[in-house]
């Protein structure tokens, strides 16, 4: 069936695929927080023996404009008893504000900043008391970071200022994406709507999709984690594993066509292709780092597919592997 591998060549399939070049959006601008910080439980519908392996806890803007600041503390501190004077005066006139706190005294509270400050950028910034994050501002001591840029430092009342500042921005901001899903086994984080859902079909891999019953339900964004023996004997690289993919769709479909122009190194597609059920399409990219492979697609009825692509879009540039600046 490899003779049915064709080029696209309508007007249609040349926008889809400049449209479809990797989107250069900051991680910031989908800010939201799905954190490691031990057995909790899930906003979103998944399976429960997975749910109770990850031990996740959503943070970020949840359904109904709701803002959550975390906030970390040393019993004893100055500072922290003032920030937290100021943060329960804040929350009252600010009624969408949840303040979670977390003391850096015990073991879960120093887990949960470190993974907080590697999501921000802020690895090599030592930790200080108090520390703060809301929306895609992080707060350390007196100093204040913001899409990776410098910081900048506020002392007295404008300290207070910027951070109401801060959760006034998270409020008003239209984030999509109220919700973000991590795991450092798996060795990435990815943004996704509030109102997707989310399960492991196999080990490695996760599949997103809008709700039961919605019509974004029939498609789905599917990441999977492939190492280097789980791929077999051969070349192991990004365009070996996309071309896996091509070559099962032509021996899984009637017709199909695959435009790779987007990709001269071999490491994505764009594909139509029949099936049984009816007439699809998938986009696809691979990204490979530390000896590992990863392939994102967002697959959905032909239809569908420009509808829910800026989703897809939006899902891809917040995605980001654990490690990897």
């Amino acid at each position: 069936m490899r003779n049915q591998l064709k080029s696209a060549t309508t007007s249609e399939s040349e926008a889809d695929r400049r449209r479809l070049r990797w989107p250069q959006v900051p991680l910031q601008t989908w800010v939201v927080r799905v954190l490691l910080v031990g057995a909790t439980a899930l906003t979103v519908a998944w399976g429960a023996s997975w749910a109770s392996e990850l031990g996740t806890e959503t943070f970020g803007r949840r359904e109904g404009g709701a803002v959550e600041l975390v906030y970390f503390y040393l019993e004893g501190c100055p500072a922290c008893r003032e920030a937290e004077v100021f943060l329960a005066e804040l929350a009252e006139d600010h009624p969408q504000l949840r303040v979670v706190s977390y003391s850096l005294a015990n073991a879960e509270g120093r887990k949960l900043l470190g993974t907080l400050k590697e999501l921000y950028g802020l690895s090599d910034v030592s930790p200080a008391a108090p520390t703060m994050f809301v929306g895609d501002v992080a707060i350390v001591g007196r100093d204040f970071y913001r899409d990776q840029e410098e910081p900048v430092r506020f002392l007295g009342p404008s300290w207070g200022f910027a951070i109401e500042e801060a959760v006034q921005h998270a409020t008003d901001e239209e984030h999509y994406f109220v919700l973000r899903y991590c795991e450092q086994e798996l060795g990435y984080c990815i943004g996704f709507p509030v109102d997707w859902t989310f399960a492991n079909p196999r080990n490695y891999s996760i599949v997103f999709s809008g709700g039961d019953g919605t019509e974004a339900s029939a498609v789905s964004v599917w990441i999977q984690l492939f190492t280097a023996p789980s791929l077999g004997p051969g070349e192991h690289s990004t365009r070996t594993l996309i071309d896996r993919y091509k070559f099962g769709l032509i021996d899984h479909s009637t017709y199909l066509w695959i435009d790779s122009r987007a990709y001269p190194e071999g490491d994505g597609y764009i594909a139509e292709y029949v099936l049984p059920t009816g007439r699809y399409r998938q986009w696809r990219v691979a990204m490979a780092h530390d000896g590992a492979f990863y392939s994102w697609a967002y697959t959905a009825p032909a239809d569908l597919y420009l509808e829910y692509v800026s989703v897809a879009e939006a899902m891809l540039a917040t995605w980001r592997l654990l490690g990897v600046r």
